[in-house]
């Protein structure tokens, strides 16, 4: 899942020209979603964040590489937990140093929903629901986090905003499913499989 735009209204401004450039590239970067262009995106926010530690959209960035680089390793033995403990310290320490941006917290709610931490992640989910309720991305990563009746209605908001991501038909049919309502999940995944051959992308969209 790719982040938002790198600066939003009311974040801190850097007083770093640098700190910018770098974010920025690093952004570019993890939106290809292109698995060599990560590691340079870490290394540039990296850079930004030694150049102003209270750079927010820096340790945003960095933390959804570092979950990228966690998901890249999901389906060995021994995922790597250090880049998914690292990708929710970066998005924890962007909640610390501005509390009022939406973004931190759907990202850190995103990353604490494979962990134990359920209740934090669906604190910080809807956390940014109420900031930014027409925001279809929080409302997936709240989805994500969440469970019944409370993912169904996120993930149909998302759906309708923008079908194309067909991981929230799969995410919404998981809930049909466990409900026994078989013939509700066949709908929700044929209509997913329908848009998916139409637009084969699943990756979010810049803006």
């Amino acid at each position: 899942i790719t982040a938002a735009p790198a600066q939003q209204g009311g974040s801190r401004e850097t007083p770093s020209l640098e700190a910018y450039r770098l974010s920025s590239e690093g952004r570019m970067k993890l939106e290809t979603l292109e698995p060599g262009a990560i590691n340079s995106a870490v290394n540039d926010f990296t850079k930004a964040i030694a150049l102003d530690p209270a750079y927010v959209p820096a340790h945003i960035g960095l933390a959804h590489a570092r979950f990228w680089l966690y998901q890249a390793t999901r389906a060995r033995n021994r995922p790597d937990f250090a880049e998914l403990n690292a990708a929710i310290a970066h998005a924890e320490r962007a909640v610390e140093l501005d509390p009022s941006q939406a973004e931190s917290h759907a990202a850190l709610a995103f990353f604490l929903s494979i962990t134990p931490r359920v209740e934090d992640a669906l604190k910080h989910g809807r956390l940014a629901i109420s900031m930014e309720p027409g925001n279809w991305r929080h409302q997936f990563q709240l989805g994500v986090a969440a469970w019944g009746s409370e993912r169904l209605e996120c993930l149909s908001q998302v759906m309708r905003q923008y079908p194309a991501l067909t991981h929230a038909h799969f995410a919404a049919a998981m809930v049909l499913i466990a409900r026994g309502d078989l013939v509700a999940a066949d709908a929700i995944l044929s209509d997913g499989l329908e848009t998916q051959a139409k637009s084969p992308s699943d990756r979010l969209p810049c803006r």
